[in-house]
Order: structure tokens, then C-alpha cells, then sequence
């Protein structure tokens, strides 16, 4: 019989404090850095989709017989833009304008249900949660670009009403979508808990 008696196991309070200030040291070299990968991500989700946008009447133009000499790649202001010098009928020039808008905000739809739901899941942070947004107002842009390119294009190039004022609801109505998909979750937890950062 062994009358060696075992003493509870126990760690001393310095020892937790080292351990939690390790931790708050990790967590703040971790955090500049997801800053900095937000900031590149929302980079990366304004420029992509006006990429896509424009390539998307390229495809439908070559798709719908217009030769490549026929089309004018260059800018409406700061914004790029695709002008076509051929004719083209009904059907095939509402292809063209609603289109780029249409297919661009719908990946970036695609982008916020199958990755940012999935990455996000129950642990959203405050920059997190305004990268879901930032996906979804973008969406929201595009498709409100798409429809009011095909509906009112002279309005669309000149950026006047209703074209503008469509685009301008579905970028709200964008935000809007995400606010009651995941709430205000994300935003409250980092600034009243402090999660800002962290995944654990």
C-alpha cells in the first residue's frame, strides 16, 4: 500500500499572469496583421469586381459575333468601360449591357454564401464583419449596376437618376441583407468582449 499521499495540482497566480501575457503579447502581434489582410482582401473586393464586370461584356461581345476591332476599351471617368461600335439588335444589346453587372454582383453573392459564411462562422470579428458587409454591399452594387445599365444605359454612362439612384439602393439594400443575415454579432462582440483578432 502506498501511504505517500498526492498533493492537488495547483499553479501559482504569477504563472497564469505570465501565461495571459503571453497570450495578449501573441494575440497583439496577430492582430496588425489581420488588419493588414482585411485591408488587402477589401482591395482585392473593390477591384475584382469591376474586373470581372467589364469581362463579362467583353465575353458576351465576342460570344454574340462583335469582331475585336470593333470594340473601344478605356475609361468613363475613373471607372473602365467597354464601347462597342458595332450595331447590335434587341436582344444581344440587352445581353450586353445587363450582363456585366448581373454576373458580377451575383459571384460576389456566391462568394459571400459559400466562403464567408462558412469562414466566418460563429466567431465573427469586428473586421470580419465588415468584410461580410463589404462583400455583400459590392453584390449589392453590381447587380443594382447590371440592372440599371440594361434598363437605363444613358442614364447608367451619364450617372443620373434612376440609374444612379438604382445602383445607390442596391448598395444599401446590400448592406442591409448582411445586417440581418448575421446581425450585429460580429461588431458586438469584438467591442464589448475585445475579440477583435481573436479565434480561439
Amino acid at each position: 500500500m502506498n501511504d505517500a499521499s498526492t498533493s492537488p495540482a495547483s499553479v501559482s497566480l504569477s504563472a497564469m499572469q505570465d501565461l495571459t501575457g503571453v497570450a495578449a503579447e501573441a494575440t497583439g502581434r496577430a492582430w496588425p496583421t489581420r488588419v493588414l489582410l482585411i485591408v488587402v482582401a477589401s482591395g482585392v473586393l473593390l477591384v475584382a469586381p469591376i474586373a470581372l464586370h467589364e469581362a463579362i461584356h467583353v465575353f458576351v461581345a465576342f460570344t454574340t459575333g462583335v469582331s475585336p476591332s470593333a470594340m473601344d476599351i478605356g475609361f468613363v471617368g475613373v471607372y473602365p468601360g467597354v464601347e462597342i461600335n458595332d450595331p447590335l439588335d434587341g436582344w444581344r444589346l440587352s445581353l450586353f449591357h445587363y450582363s456585366g453587372g448581373l454576373v458580377a454582383g451575383g459571384a460576389m453573392l456566391y462568394l459571400y454564401i459559400r466562403w464567408y459564411w462558412k469562414w466566418s462562422g460563429n466567431k465573427t470579428t469586428l473586421e470580419e464583419w465588415w468584410l461580410g458587409a463589404l462583400i455583400l454591399i459590392t453584390a449589392g452594387n453590381e447587380i443594382g449596376n447590371g440592372i440599371a445599365e440594361g434598363a437605363f444605359n444613358a442614364e447608367y454612362i451619364a450617372n443620373q437618376e434612376p440609374a444612379s439612384l438604382i445602383s445607390l439602393v442596391a448598395t444599401v439594400g446590400g448592406f442591409l441583407v448582411h445586417r440581418i443575415m448575421l446581425g450585429s454579432r460580429g461588431a458586438r462582440l469584438a467591442v464589448m468582449r475585445g475579440e477583435i483578432g481573436d479565434r480561439n
